[in-house]
Order: structure tokens, then C-alpha cells, then sequence
């Protein structure tokens, strides 16, 4: 397959880049699902989790929306939802990015809706703020 053979090249140029490494190994997890082989999709997304521990707090955000698709196809609900909720907190401020996660989650997502995530750490921001306010008077 043409798309593998990509993957391939991209991994072996940029063989020092564990971002490459993980974007190699998150399209390769969604192309093995679409081609139906569980075992290359479980191989492909323990790649996905080596890289994205090499790589924790450095991940750019559209890259994890992917990480957490490789989550959902391999059923790793837990690891989805730990990183959505950061994607959430950290980017609340831009709706475009919240709806991108809602569309995301739609799509692939199980459990809580994007959009009860959404709500819940916007709570917690005023929640926060309020503390602050209190702290400072």
C-alpha cells in the first residue's frame, strides 16, 4: 500500500524526530484499523504511546486530537478522555479548537459528549477565578 510505503520514507528521513515518529505511528494505527488487522493497530498504537511519552507536554494540539483517535480505535477510553480534558483546559479560550473536539468526539468518541467536558472545565475555570478573587480581597 502507497500510504504505508510514505509512513516508511517519512520514518526513515526523519529517524532522530520522535514527532515523526508518532504522526508515523498515529496514521499508521488509522490505516490499520480501516484495513481491519487489530494486531498491526495494537502494534502501531503502543509506537503511538512510546512517542507520546517521549513527548509529553511538546505534543502541538492537532496532533493529539489524532493521538486520541488512535485512542478510541484501540479502545484506550481512559488515555482519550486524561488527554481531552487537557486539550479542554488548555485551549478553552478557542471555540474554533472546541468545536474541532466536539466534531472529533462525535465521531469517535464514547462516554461523556465534548461538550459536557467542555462545560465542566469552563465550572471549574470560574471556580477557580472565583478563588482567586476571594484569595486577593
Amino acid at each position: 500500500m502507497e500510504a504505508l510505503k510514505t509512513i516508511d520514507d517519512m520514518r526513515q528521513e526523519f529517524i532522530d524526530d520522535p514527532e515523526a515518529q508518532l504522526r508515523a505511528a498515529v496514521l499508521e494505527t488509522q490505516i490499520y484499523d480501516h484495513l481491519d488487522d487489530d494486531n498491526l493497530v495494537k502494534q502501531a498504537y503502543e509506537r503511538v504511546k512510546h512517542f507520546s511519552e517521549q513527548l509529553t507536554g511538546q505534543i502541538p494540539r492537532e496532533l493529539c486530537l489524532d493521538i486520541i483517535r488512535a485512542c478510541y480505535i484501540c479502545a484506550d477510553s481512559e488515555k482519550a478522555g486524561a488527554l481531552m480534558q487537557e486539550l479542554i483546559s488548555g485551549h478553552l479560550d478557542d471555540d474554533q479548537f472546541m468545536e474541532d473536539i466536539k466534531v472529533m468526539h462525535q465521531i469517535h468518541g464514547s462516554g461523556n459528549t465534548a461538550d459536557e467536558l467542555i462545560e465542566m472545565a469552563r465550572r471549574q475555570l470560574v471556580e477557580i477565578n472565583n478563588n482567586g478573587v476571594a484569595l486577593f480581597k
